[in-house]
């Protein structure tokens, strides 16, 4: 990260996660705060790790991690995340048409598990088809891999489609809350259909999420459109990969009780 990136996220957030000096102790300061959060993230080691390179202990270092995430959070995600209006949508599709030639698209959507230890007294809740502990981030990505809408923190026993159903995204589409465009033209013809974001066999079909074909006895076009479908798609999955080897906490099982 650039000094001048770092020292713009500390004034953006550190009012929000400074502490008040007592009579009993000095206060970590906030930029402190931060540099341990971003290592946190970014590195993949663990509190006891922190607690060597910060002399803080681990029970601190565990609160002011998830302090700071939830502010990072909070301050950043509508500047850095904002809902598309209806013109931004727009050129969203014509990017996906000019990249991928496949029209009316809003967006490619998929589900990742994150992985996490068993929380206490939790059962088989997120325990995931994978075999594994987790969490699931539901996200919508652009052309470009921009992300666009992301929901997190459903239990890994969920599948895609059941998480797609209660989140804030699909509870919007069935809404109407998103400010989509209503429908578009199919380019060189004259066929109105409605815009949709491209999914994969996990998620429900409807008017506005398109998944492929069966791959039963498919035909020449059918194949065609599987095929420029699963290239849209596969944006969103290429984000996944480029976060995960940013912020390398992703890479193993993190230690959270999700709430």
């Amino acid at each position: 990260m650039k000094p001048s990136t770092f020292h713009r996220l500390l004034e953006l957030i550190g009012p929000h996660i400074a502490k008040r000096e007592t009579n009993f102790r000095k206060p970590i300061p906030a930029k402190e705060r931060l540099v341990i959060t971003l290592r946190y993230l970014a590195s993949g080691e663990n509190h006891v790790s922190l607690l060597f390179h910060f002399r803080v202990g681990v029970t601190t270092v565990r609160e002011i991690t998830t302090e700071t995430c939830a502010v990072l959070w909070d301050v950043l995600h509508l500047q850095v995340m904002p809902p598309p209006d209806a013109e931004q949508w727009m050129n969203i599709a014509t990017d996906f048409y000019t990249r991928f030639n496949f029209p009316l698209c809003l967006g490619a959507i998929d589900g990742k598990h994150i992985r996490i230890k068993k929380p206490a007294s939790s059962g088989s809740l997120y325990y995931n088809y994978k075999g594994f502990f987790s969490i699931i981030l539901l996200a919508v990505t652009d052309s470009q891999g921009k992300f666009e809408v992301v929901d997190v923190g459903w239990c890994g026993s969920n599948n895609d489609g059941g998480v797609f159903h209660k989140s804030v995204l699909g509870q919007s589409l069935a809404s109407g809350t998103l400010n989509l465009p209503t429908e578009g033209t199919i380019p060189q013809t004259d066929i109105k259909l409605p815009f949709v974001f491209v999914a994969d066999d996990a998620f429900p079909l409807k008017d506005n999420i398109m998944k492929p074909f069966s791959h039963r006895q498919l035909t020449r076009e059918k194949e065609v459109f599987n095929n420029r479908l699963s290239r849209a798609r596969n944006v969103v999955e290429g984000s996944f990969g480029r976060v995960a080897m940013m912020w390398r906490l992703l890479q193993r099982p993190m230690d959270v009780q999700p709430n």
